[in-house]
């Protein structure tokens, strides 16, 4: 997010007239606070280098706006500020500063900026995975930006793509993207930086972590209705603590990486009763994990059955439906099913 800072200001010198004590370029300074938060107003401070007798100022902005300041007398030192009141967004200014000094001289300096009280751009990323791997996202935002910088990175830190797009007026704001490609045999993409700017300045931006890693293995037996992991099942955990220590290892710096655990039931009993099951069934696997030395983040969530592998009527006893899941990846890989609910954060 842009700090306020002064945009762009054309200042001519000031048109010297043929009188006695004629004025000097540097005997008006004129400053500019012309990027400034939504709540905040810019403004142009004039400070004075040689007494005024009188002083006029007529701006307009492209957009509607309008300042203006007449004033008599202003010490040399003085200082005069001029709020440029104007409605939210981005504004050209042009208009003409009029001075007659006490010893006669007199100028004019024509005045040409711009301003914006926008504030920082309101961006809202719609980044599915597959589309993300093939190189497309699609994102909207409050206000249409002059570019977007897109930055795609590996394993290692090792940046596969660099790619700017510009943005014209007959482009809507609230539908847009930015499309890449990525080299052939550039390796696996593990980050994408978007960053989008307007002609401000103001900008902002969002990081996926597309990669996942989804764990093979032998599912656990429970017992009916019971989320207790048995002595003759805790081998089909620890068969993958290698492959999740390793994924960890080579995923690591890549992100927030995190275990995943999601389990599931078939459509025996209740909707309520299976969903508690499965999150319970979800926690003891995440625990046995951690109680292994697995280092992780790990978040778990019972989904019931509200996400069978193998669509079946209610009451169907099937047990390629009572299952868990376990992902590494730095984002939530069940994102793009919008089932309802909430990860919980194994402490």
């Amino acid at each position: 997010m842009r700090s306020s800072r002064s945009l762009f200001l054309l200042l001519p010198v000031l048109l010297a007239l043929a009188l006695p004590g004629a004025a000097r370029a540097d005997d008006i300074e004129v400053q500019l606070d012309g990027v400034v938060g939504r709540k905040k107003t810019p403004t142009l401070t004039l400070l004075v280098h040689r007494k005024v007798r009188s002083l006029l100022l007529e701006l307009k902005s492209e957009q509607g706006g309008h300042a203006s300041l007449s004033r008599r007398v202003v010490p040399r030192g003085g200082k005069v500020r001029v709020p440029l009141q104007a409605t939210r967004g981005f504004h050209r200014w042009s208009g003409t500063l009029s001075v007659v000094f006490a010893d006669g001289g007199e100028g004019e300096m024509p005045l040409a900026f711009v301003t914006s009280n926008a504030g920082p751009l309101e961006l809202k990323a719609r980044g599915a995975r597959e589309s993300l791997l093939a190189g497309e996202l699609a994102f909207g935002v409050d206000r249409l930006p002059v570019k977007a910088k897109l930055s795609v990175s590996g394993l290692g830190g090792q940046v596969l793509v660099e790619h700017e797009q510009s943005y014209t007026e007959e482009e809507t704001a609230d539908d847009l993207k930015i499309v890449w490609t990525v080299p052939e045999g550039a390796g696996e993409i593990v980050k994408i930086e978007l960053r989008v700017e307007d002609e401000a300045g103001w900008h902002n931006g969002i990081a996926y972590f597309p990669w996942q890693v989804v764990i093979p293995h032998e599912e656990v037996i429970f017992a009916s209705g019971k989320a207790e992991i048995v002595k003759e099942e805790a081998p089909k955990l620890e068969s993958v603590l290698e492959q999740i220590r390793e994924m960890a290892r080579k995923y690591g710096s890549t992100g927030d990486a995190t275990l995943w655990i999601a389990g599931h039931t078939d459509t025996v009993a209740a909707p309520d009763f299976n969903l508690k099951l499965s999150e319970a069934r979800a926690l003891a696997i995440g625990r046995y994990f951690r109680s292994k030395g697995i280092r992780l983040p790990i978040r778990y969530r019972g989904f019931g059955e509200s996400a069978l592998a193998v669509s079946t009527p209610d009451e169907t006893d099937e047990a390629r439906n009572r299952r868990a899941e376990y992902v590494i990846a730095a984002e939530d890989p069940y994102a793009a099913r919008a089932v309802g609910g909430t990860w919980k954060m194994l402490r």
